[in-house]
């Protein structure tokens, strides 16, 4: 099934209670055979419109070789796959990221002290923003990278013209590098795993389904027994039975006949 992911959205609701609404909800996303689509541009709620406007504001100040909306899926757990916010690649191969945060201007206020001091930021956003913390460590997990950047930057207005035409400012952001923690990785593998069953259940083998997909080179197709006796008998290779009444209504001198055998 199409739907049979979880992508690094889902890791919130993926690290909740068994027993939880959240979960239940992401199992019946997970199964629904149904890809959502969000235009956050066009969404009604004021800080997911802002929340994209200002992301490709964002991107404009990054160097070039970081590209937007990068998608990995995960090797050891194909279930797992992440989109990149803003993927850094080199001869094709993802290298670095940052993943973007916009926050209203009193939360970057509260970040603030912790600017200059890396580590601990980070401890302040495991305990403020947890989801996000889990959510980094899904991509780090799938992108096998060994750590990746964090950016809260400031909303200031909900306005689309402004943010439109908004030019983001250094002071404007924080940024945290932040460092795979297995721990974390682990915790979420091991939620995965009844998601990855559930995958695994349900895909078709590859090499099963290129077969069904595409008929074997040079293998003539197959005939069923009555047409194939069908087609030797119009080509006299066989005598077909209503032949062989004819033959004794006609009563014809005894002949030595050979009966050839044939394999269906």
């Amino acid at each position: 099934m199409k739907s049979m992911r979880l992508g690094s959205g889902d890791v919130a609701a993926l690290m909740t209670g068994l027993q939880t609404k959240s979960q239940a909800n992401l199992m019946r996303k997970f199964v629904s055979d149904e890809i959502q689509f969000y235009n956050a541009k066009g969404s009604p709620i004021d800080a997911f419109r802002a929340g994209a406007i200002l992301e490709e504001r964002y991107g404009l100040i990054l160097p070039d070789d970081y590209y937007p909306q990068v998608r990995k899926k995960s090797a050891e757990m194909d279930v797992f796959s992440c989109s990149l916010d803003f993927a850094k690649i080199e001869n094709s191969k993802i290298v670095d990221f940052e993943e973007l945060k916009t926050c209203n201007f009193m939360d970057l206020l509260d970040i603030e002290p912790y600017r200059e001091n890396n580590s601990e930021g980070v401890e302040y956003v495991k305990k403020r923003y947890k989801k996000y913390y889990n959510q980094i460590q899904e991509q780090l997990y799938c992108t096998e990278l060994e750590s990746a950047t964090m950016v809260f930057l400031a909303v200031y207005s909900y306005e689309d013209e402004e943010n439109y035409t908004r030019k983001i400012k250094v002071n404007e952001y924080i940024k945290f590098r932040i460092a795979r923690d297995e721990n974390v990785i682990n915790a979420i593998k091991e939620r995965g795993k009844l998601y990855q069953r559930i995958k695994d259940y349900f895909t078709i083998p590859e090499e099963k389904k290129s077969k069904q997909l595409k008929p074997e080179a040079n293998k003539p197709p197959q005939v069923k027994p009555e047409e194939q006796l069908q087609e030797q008998a119009e080509t006299n290779t066989i005598t077909p039975e209503k032949a062989d009444e004819v033959v004794k209504e006609l009563k014809i001198e005894p002949k030595k006949i050979i009966i050839k055998e044939i394999d269906f």
